[in-house]
């Protein structure tokens, strides 16, 4: 009797753990997961590590399969979620051109077309610069820059995300003019630093990888509340008199449409994932800071913090 009870225990804690622990919808064929840019940048970091995580612990029954649908600073990939209707198998990463585009005119889609599934992280971001400059300090890059107007090309993702955000912002309390070239991803942006085609650029840590260590990109400065753990040197925008700081929100969005019970299963799904080792490790590598909020509660703070870009965009819209 001692043995049944004991087997029959085991049963049930197992079948706790299992993805068929969810209750509600579950997904019965593949998954596809949206990344609106190319493959190699911060995006498309972000979703594979995701996927992989979620692998690695066996948390879903079906198989997610992240698909890059760059263009248009990721137009592309969210009207593809926006447009989809009721269909739970379709979902999307964000990144800070999903809060943008809707608010210039550039998106066929607002965020109303949208539901919010989970948020995850908040990314800091660098600014880095081409080591042939010269530059050793942010000081250094000010300095040439405020002598040699729109002499520094200053490279991103997106004419309208985070990093557009950091050079117009630095342009504006600093005084200087950058020349502000987006590419299509954070590995096109990556590679033409590296090459000296662009003298210096706005890119989270999972982009810059190895280069940092072995002096391909040098680092001036990061845009986050507070310095990274594995780069304890690395100054604060703010510890060097900006004092306007903005970290990129990244999470998960699926079609408006979609029913409740789905977004509770994701919710669920990537809230096992960001308690994970694999995920707390890859966050700490980053830089990132977990916050995970499910359904319900990333709605709201969409609400709060697309408040920014509205900022943003009043911005850029005095420039011009």
């Amino acid at each position: 009797m001692k043995k049944f009870v004991a087997a029959l225990l085991t049963i049930v804690l197992v079948a706790a753990c299992s993805p068929a622990a969810f209750a509600g919808w579950v997904p019965t064929r593949n998954i596809e997961l949206v990344i609106p840019f190319a493959a190699g940048g911060g995006s498309d970091v972000f979703a594979r590590t995701l996927v992989a995580t979620i692998e690695a612990n066996n948390l879903s029954p079906v198989s997610i399969i992240p698909i890059n649908m760059p263009g248009a600073s990721g137009v592309i990939g969210w009207n593809a979620i926006a447009t989809a209707g009721n269909n739970p198998y379709k979902i999307a990463t964000t990144s800070s051109s999903f809060f943008t585009q809707p608010l210039t005119g550039n998106a066929p889609f607002t965020w109303d077309d949208f539901a919010f599934v989970s948020h995850l992280v908040q990314d800091p971001n660098m600014l880095v610069v081409y080591p042939g400059l010269g530059f050793e300090t942010f000081a250094d890059m000010v300095e040439y820059a405020r002598a040699n107007p729109g002499r520094l090309v200053f490279g991103g993702t997106s004419v309208m995300g985070n990093d557009a955000m950091m050079c117009y912002v630095l342009e504006a309390e600093l005084g200087v003019e950058f020349t502000f070239v987006p590419f299509a991803s954070g590995g096109e942006l990556l590679v033409a630093l590296l090459g000296g085609h662009i003298h210096l650029g706005a890119m989270g840590p999972s982009v810059a990888g190895d280069h940092l260590e072995l002096g391909n990109v040098i680092p001036l400065a990061v845009s986050a509340d507070s310095r990274l753990p594995h780069l304890p040197d690395l100054p604060t925008l703010v510890d060097l008199g900006v004092n306007k700081t903005h970290q990129q929100s990244r999470g998960i969005v699926a079609n408006v449409a979609v029913d409740q019970e789905v977004l509770r299963w994701y919710s669920e799904l990537f809230r096992r994932a960001s308690e994970t080792p694999e995920w707390i490790a890859f966050a700490d590598a980053e830089g990132m800071t977990i916050n995970f909020m499910d359904y319900r509660e990333y709605r709201i703070f969409h609400e709060l913090y697309s408040e920014n870009y509205v900022s943003f965009v009043e911005l850029v819209a005095g420039r011009e």
